[in-house]
């Protein structure tokens, strides 16, 4: 009975094939799970997009019904000036033509508004067949919260938060312990051995048991065993090509990280671009709105006409439209940075825990 120990000195004493799968098995199952968490939150973005587009698609069939609202109120005047004299019968055609193109436009909102709610209960639900008859309902309405770019604290978020880059940061990881593992091979084998026993010996089993218990019998040796190749070539070829992975996974790594940083770049452009058009579009609504009213003035002063009114009317739905798809774009924005600098679950107080 008795124990060996060896123990390397050279090849694979820091690190050998077990220790280094085990580490390699490691940082893969860290690398999963960044990899879920990037994926929870490119479903978080699609969630709050498909969010604000059903608030704009609800909107925008308001907008739609209060235009419809004024053509059915335009035509019924048009038609009393027309039973009077005041106005000839192709005025009222116009009318007629406009209050269908603007019923057309509503039912088109209303298959949009549809849509709208689908796309968000189907990234709500994996039971779409029980929440076919639910109606979502926004618990706001689009508003322009101010935000204050900064290109260098989104650029150091995106550097540090994003689940992407640290997955690349990992696979740098693993090619440094393979390079380790590789350089560690290029060593000879020099091995310390140690052992200790016992023996013990009688004509029946008991007393060779007994003389084991008595430790009447110890033996034990040291040694040191040296081994090398004659030729080492493949360690050498292996050590070459996990250099160059290592290298290649750098080169990756800075490719990520530079085209992180112009993705940003881009999302903060067009966050701010967005943010400038909703004035623009506002104060368009805004003229558009006094031209119409002022408009409609001078047609009671028989100084318009009613092709004139209409065109107006089209004009200020088409400015309240815009006004909206601004605001829209404009949150949708603040997502895609959010996105683009790792921090939308932060943001949303989203958590992703793993055990």
């Amino acid at each position: 009975m008795g124990i060996q120990v060896s123990q390397p000195l050279l090849q694979n004493m820091w690190i050998d094939g077990p220790r280094m799968n085990i580490t390699l098995a490691k940082k893969d199952l860290k690398r999963s799970e960044l990899s879920l968490e990037y994926t929870v939150m490119t479903k978080v973005a699609e969630v709050i997009n498909a969010y604000y587009m059903l608030i704009a698609s609800q909107e925008h069939v308001r907008v739609q019904e209060t235009s419809l609202q004024w053509a059915e109120q335009f035509l019924s005047e048009t038609k009393k000036k027309v039973e009077v004299g005041v106005l000839a019968p192709l005025d009222e055609k116009q009318a007629e033509a406009q209050l269908e193109g603007t019923r057309a436009d509503l039912l088109s909102a209303r298959g949009n508004l549809t849509t709208a709610q689908n796309r968000l209960k189907a990234l709500l639900t994996d039971d779409y067949a029980d929440w076919q008859s639910t109606e979502p309902q926004p618990t706001e309405k689009l508003s322009a919260p101010v935000r204050v770019f900064n290109r260098g604290e989104s650029w150091q978020k995106g550097m540090t938060m994003r689940p992407d880059l640290k997955q690349f940061r990992i696979d740098l990881e693993k090619q440094n312990i393979r390079l380790r593992y590789n350089y560690n091979q290029l060593f000879p084998q020099l091995n310390l051995e140690g052992s200790y026993g016992m023996s013990g010996s009688a004509r029946e089993f008991s007393g060779a048991l007994g003389g084991l218990q008595d430790c009447s019998g110890p033996s034990y040796s040291f040694k040191a065993v040296l081994s090398f190749p004659l030729s080492n070539r493949s360690a050498r070829y292996n050590y070459k090509t996990a250099k160059l992975s290592v290298e290649q996974a750098l080169l990756l790594l800075k490719e990520r990280e530079q085209a992180v940083l112009v993705e940003i770049d881009n999302a903060i452009t067009d966050a701010a671009t967005s943010f400038g058009r909703i004035d623009a579009t506002r104060q368009a609504r805004i003229y558009a709105e006094a031209a119409l009213a002022a408009e409609q003035k001078k047609l009671e002063n028989g100084k318009s006409t009613n092709f004139e009114v209409l065109r107006l009317q089209r004009d200020l739905t088409q400015s309240l439209s815009a006004e909206l798809s601004a605001l829209t774009t404009y949150n949708m924005a603040l997502a895609q940075l959010a996105l683009s600098e790792g921090s939308i679950l932060e943001e949303r107080g989203v958590r992703v825990e793993f055990k």
